[in-house]
């Protein structure tokens, strides 16, 4: 097939956007915050505007729009404005960055010279893209989708010293940076370590005697990692440090690394136990080739990989890190781990051997992706939706009663007082002895004790389902 290559992103987004199928939506706490944010800004028009308590569930510090990198504030805002608030929520809004992440991929496996029908099912079978965007993280997504490009650009300037490759790769580092300050961080500690890749190419090994040439040091492709840290440090002094609800916070955080900065690396654990093993060794093997082929690009990319994986545990960020970890700098690491098992693979591919491996490879990631993706269930039911919808608009105060233990499933309740948007409200978890005045929302009334259920029973039901109950 000729054009086959212009599917890609095609099939990016058909998989990304898996949860449009539910009416409800499927993000977790940090996807309400990022909705509540670009619905107000929509609705708005400012950055200055006060986003509702309703939106800032998860004790989210930042109280307006402009407090947050703007991107999916502005995209998703736009985009909200035509309707379908929860068909762009569910997918479709990650899936049309994830056909650009993933025409990416395709272009950058192309000028590293290794076969993209390799490395694409093995980079968009992964889960942490979907995991990513499913549960929330949307500015992280953005960001992940960005430093794709970001890095293709930067890699063709070092080589050609092209002004226009500069400009994309600055360009997409800026929109790395405006979508999520890590990432924009660690897009720019990959420019560093390419562009060193990029002074060793000019060497001449001959294995296994190490004896360097001497060469010619072509410092001008280094204006590229300078123009970019200037970028990054104005975005970080911008919006890292602005918003005066961060300041406590980076203060605080500071003071944890330097109280905590001990521990032992396990490199091994996460990438093993979530990107599925054959990969993870194939990387490893495509790794020490690239070393003895001196290909130091795939080296500095793996050298990025194994940045990621030391850099927490060596700052003891114990359980912190890992949730950082996985939900944010992975999804662009797997792709790198793509990359480099596809280069060994397809150095052996003439083997009937090599070709069994990979089918193995990509079997065992698209059964990841079929579980993963099974078990993606909207954040909240039909019934809860309901009662947002009857909540709406209301001037009384409405008590909610989070009476459901939700650890470890997709739901997320919140979503119940997002959609409603009462003007004055509290979260409890159990009913109070003394009702306040106003609604009260119980999201599961079969697990209500007898005193409980005889409290209510002095209010009006307005509402009843076969687990809500909303009384006033």
């Amino acid at each position: 097939m000729k054009y086959w290559q212009y599917l890609v992103p095609v099939i990016a987004l058909v998989l990304m956007s898996l949860p449009a199928i539910y009416p409800q939506p499927v993000l977790q706490t940090d996807g309400i915050a990022y909705y509540g944010f670009a619905k107000t800004w929509s609705e708005t028009g400012s950055f200055e505007a006060d986003v509702p308590q309703y939106y800032r569930f998860a004790s989210v510090q930042e109280s307006k729009v402009g407090h947050y990198t703007p991107f999916v504030t502005v995209t998703l805002g736009i985009l909200l404005k035509m309707g379908g608030d929860v068909l762009w929520l569910n997918g479709l809004y990650c899936g049309l960055l994830f056909a650009i992440a993933a025409w990416f991929i395709y272009l950058l496996s192309k000028y590293l010279k290794i076969n993209p029908l390799l490395v694409l099912p093995l980079a968009l079978l992964n889960i942490r893209p979907y995991f990513t965007a499913w549960v929330g993280s949307l500015t992280a997504f953005a960001g992940f989708a960005f430093s794709i490009p970001a890095v293709y650009y930067a890699i063709r300037f070092f080589d050609s010293n092209d002004w226009k490759d500069s400009g994309w790769a600055l360009a997409f580092l800026l929109l790395t940076g405006i979508s999520y300050i890590q990432f924009v961080l660690y897009t720019l500690t990959l420019f560093i370590v390419l562009f060193i890749a990029r002074l060793l190419k000019n060497l001449e090994v001959t294995w296994p005697k190490i004896r360097a040439k001497t060469f010619k040091i072509k410092w001008k492709s280094g204006w590229l990692v300078i123009a970019g840290a200037v970028i990054t440090a104005a975005i970080i002094k911008v919006y890292m440090f602005a918003a005066s609800g961060r300041k406590g916070y980076v203060t605080d955080y500071v003071s944890y690394l330097m109280q905590n900065g001990v521990g032992y690396p396990r490199i091994w654990e996460l990438p093993v136990l979530t990107d599925n093993a054959l990969v993870v060794g194939l990387a490893v093997a495509g790794l020490v080739y690239a070393v003895y082929k001196q290909r130091w690009y795939l080296v500095a990319l793996a050298g990025g990989i194994l940045g990621c994986l030391l850099s927490g545990p060596l700052l003891g960020l114990s359980n912190a890190w890992i949730f950082t970890y996985v939900l944010r700098f992975y999804t662009l690491n797997a792709v790198f781990l793509a990359l480099l098992a596809a280069y060994v693979l397809q150095r052996l591919w003439k083997y009937k051997l090599t070709k069994i491996v990979f089918g193995v490879a990509v079997a065992t990631q698209l059964a990841m992706f079929i579980t993963f993706a099974s078990m993606v269930q909207p954040a909240i039911t039909a019934e809860e939706m309901h009662a947002s919808t009857l909540l709406q608009n209301t001037n009384k105060h409405v008590t909610f009663v989070e009476n459901v233990d939700f650890s470890n499933t997709f739901a997320e309740p919140a979503w119940i007082m997002t959609f409603a948007q009462p003007q004055q409200f509290e979260v409890v978890f159990e009913v109070p002895d003394y009702l306040p005045a106003g609604l009260v929302l119980v999201e599961d009334k079969t697990v209500l004790t007898k005193d409980e259920l005889k409290l209510l029973s002095f209010r009006k039901v307005a509402y009843e389902g076969e687990k809500v109950l909303l009384v006033e």
